[in-house]
């Protein structure tokens, strides 16, 4: 395991600064951020709000596009109201709400949804394949992927089939240099499914005792895997085994990383905190700081620009942190 520097960033004593997502309160029952690097935003599905919020990450300027299911109670510890999974085509942007059971593309110069169909089943999570020109979404309910085509010109979106995921899925990433999709299995696997041909591959065993969250690096062939625990692992991705893991905060679920800094970020839910780590060329983890986050937070994206965003269910907006480590060259 190489030894990194490590500078703690205390909570307590720096407190980083929030975004109020509109109508955040009483709370938002957050599942899933994104960053865009095409409209240099982050994007925010706000649950019980009834908005997608897109804030500028260094402004924090907030534009929001509403419409979508809405709810005046929250419950702090769920995020299973309206709109809670996002991404972005290149052209317009899905959602999915789990209220409304639909999946719905979005144009953000109409601030309106311009197509949507029924899902089959609660979705997790939404992404884009652009190989395929595909929406796969998570269904964990019937342990399947739905997969949707989509065109552009008009805008529509259609049901193209399932990939049965038997054990999961959990979480769901897109390799779209290698076309190839990673999506966990509940007790500690990991498979990679070839996008074009929809083959699922066998299950790695990633050392999770829970699966979570889910992460790339597209230039290396890294996956990360986070683990309920609060365990985080680097997995090679050609035959899945673990080069090397950290175990730092409490409550591990979406995880993100930085491509340029090579920094992996994971929120602990249990503990309150963010885990910074730095990752090697060859996949090792070092920790370079804890800094804040949130009770219930479990979701974070980063503009890959030295900021993370962690989410704040109970106060309904978003931390910002300000990752001052230096990039990891070796």
């Amino acid at each position: 395991m190489l030894k990194w520097s490590l500078l703690v960033l205390v909570a307590a004593c720096t407190s980083a600064p929030a975004i109020a997502i509109p109508n955040g309160k009483p709370g938002i029952g957050f599942d899933d951020l994104r960053y865009s690097a095409r409209l240099h935003r982050v994007l925010v599905p706000g649950g019980r709000s009834g908005n997608l919020a897109l804030v500028e990450p260094d402004t924090h300027d907030i534009f929001t596009i509403g419409g979508f299911s809405t709810s005046s109670s929250f419950d702090s510890s769920g995020h299973d109201f309206g709109i809670t999974s996002v991404d972005d085509l290149g052209g317009l942007l899905v959602v999915t709400d789990r209220t409304s059971g639909r999946i719905s593309l979005v144009d953000m110069a109409a601030a309106a949804a311009v197509a949507d169909t029924a899902l089959g089943s609660s979705p997790d999570y939404v992404r884009w394949v652009a190989a395929t020109s595909e929406l796969w979404v998570t269904e964990p309910g019937r342990e399947a992927i739905e997969v949707f085509s989509v065109t552009f010109a008009p805008p529509s979106v259609t049901r193209a089939g399932t990939i049965g995921v038997p054990g999961g899925p959990e979480s769901l990433v897109i390799d779209q240099t290698h076309g190839r999709a990673f999506t966990h299995l509940w007790n500690g696997g990991t498979v990679a499914i070839d996008v074009k041909s929809r083959t699922v591959g066998p299950t790695w065993r990633n050392g999770c005792s829970d699966s979570r969250g889910i992460a790339v690096d597209e230039a290396r062939g890294f996956v990360f895997a986070g683990c309920a625990e609060g365990r985080v692992a680097v997995l090679d991705g050609t035959d899945g085994h673990v080069i090397s893991d950290l175990w730092e905060v409490d409550g591990v679920d979406v995880i993100d990383f930085s491509p340029t800094r090579r920094h992996l970020y994971a929120p602990g839910q249990i503990s309150g905190n963010t885990g910074i780590f730095g990752v090697s060329t060859t996949g090792e983890l070092g920790l370079l700081g804890i800094a804040d986050g949130a009770l219930y937070g479990h979701c974070v994206t980063t503009d890959d620009a030295g900021h993370a965003f962690v989410c704040d269910p109970r106060g309904g907006k978003l931390l910002v942190i300000d990752d001052n480590f230096g990039a990891i060259t070796r």
